[in-house]
């Protein structure tokens, strides 16, 4: 389920670095930084790193939040109205996890990456840098969406569709699996 508008004390977005820093064509350091002008910006992770797991998890730095379970990178992406996901390069269906894991812990992934996202994300749940064709067009839409309620409910309204539920919730069955374990399958 979507995360509830209100609950969110801070609209924020969170980036969870997934340790491959500069590798890849895409530099995600440029996107963080326009979005640290705007947002409070928690960086999970090496590379951009502003923010340490909670004290009640294990209070360390992450070096890589792959490495961390499943069910504690649901729960940091929670606390945040937004992820900030920055694939490896542009190549079609080469979709990050992240997209995934943002949109399972119910909050609107911000998406730069695959050009053809939307053949496999449901409708209107994902913002598409692609799409919006430059980060500061980007970051003034989420903006928008941040400030604007009925705006930010369009971008759950897949969640209480009966047959497009089913489909994805087939579809997407392979989240309940850690990425690693998915390999083996």
């Amino acid at each position: 389920p979507a995360m509830e508008f209100i609950s969110f004390t801070e609209k924020s977005i969170s980036y969870m670095d997934t340790g491959t820093c500069h590798k890849g064509t895409i530099r995600a350091e440029n996107w963080v930084s326009v979005f640290e002008t705007k947002f409070k910006l928690a960086s999970y992770g090496r590379c951009e790193h502003t923010a340490d797991l909670p004290p009640n998890k294990k209070n360390k730095k992450i070096n890589n939040i792959e490495e961390e379970p499943l069910e504690s990178r649901l729960e940091l992406l929670k606390k945040h109205m937004f992820a900030l996901v920055i694939g490896y390069n542009l190549e079609e269906d080469f979709i990050h996890e992240m997209v995934w894991e943002a949109l399972y812990a119910g909050v609107i992934p911000v998406y730069y990456g695959a050009v053809n996202v939307f053949d496999h994300v449901p409708p209107n749940s994902i913002v598409s840098a692609n799409a919006i064709g430059s980060k500061e067009g980007t970051l003034n839409y989420v903006k928008q969406i941040s400030n604007n309620y009925t705006l930010w409910q369009t971008f759950h309204t897949w969640r209480k569709e009966p047959s497009l539920s089913l489909r994805l919730r087939q579809k997407f069955e392979f989240l309940k699996t850690e990425p690693f374990c998915r390999i083996c399958k």
